[in-house]
């Protein structure tokens, strides 16, 4: 590692015009929702939300981080902060003054990413428990949940997703 022609590729910018250690900071199959958190297109969404359990799973990009440091890559982030904040113009302003300010780009982008998450699971979860009330609604009486059933269930409906029922 002590190589400089290794050393000058591993700091080598891409197309984008970073380099293997920004986009480490960036860790975009982990971060993507922080920089498009209103993101529906499915083309983009469907493929994120696949492969980011494998992400979520195994966040490899701290150790990426570190393997690329320890092999003296330029740990400058300000490119990567320029680019991101360039290229998620959409992304709202409290997440954008985190990423002016932090030290740690990747760790405030996995919080802004994991909010975000939180933010669209939720948002399913209510369209769920939205449909299910309409359904029981169609039902005739004698067959629809008791009250106390229709909280268990939409109960189960957020723990199911990992989420705190708001009741």
């Amino acid at each position: 590692m002590d190589d400089d022609r290794f050393r000058a590729q591993i700091n080598m910018p891409d197309k984008e015009g970073l380099t293997a250690y920004e986009h480490a900071q960036l860790a975009l199959p982990e971060t993507l929702i922080a920089c498009h958190p209103a993101i529906e297109n499915p083309f983009v969404l469907v493929p994120f939300m696949v492969q980011l359990p494998y992400y979520d799973n195994r966040q490899p990009f701290g150790k990426i981080t570190g393997l690329l440091e320890q092999a003296g890559a330029v740990t400058d982030v300000d490119r990567a902060r320029s680019w991101w904040l360039e290229k998620c113009s959409n992304t709202d302003s409290d997440a954008r003054d985190r990423v002016e300010e932090t030290q740690n780009l990747y760790g405030s982008l996995s919080t802004i990413g994991l909010v975000h998450k939180t933010r669209m699971l939720k948002r399913d979860v209510e369209k769920h428990v939205e449909i299910y009330r309409m359904l029981i609604e169609s039902w005739p009486a004698e067959k629809r949940p008791t009250p106390e059933e229709l909280r268990k269930r939409v109960r189960k409906f957020y723990s199911d997703a990992g989420l705190q029922s708001p009741d």
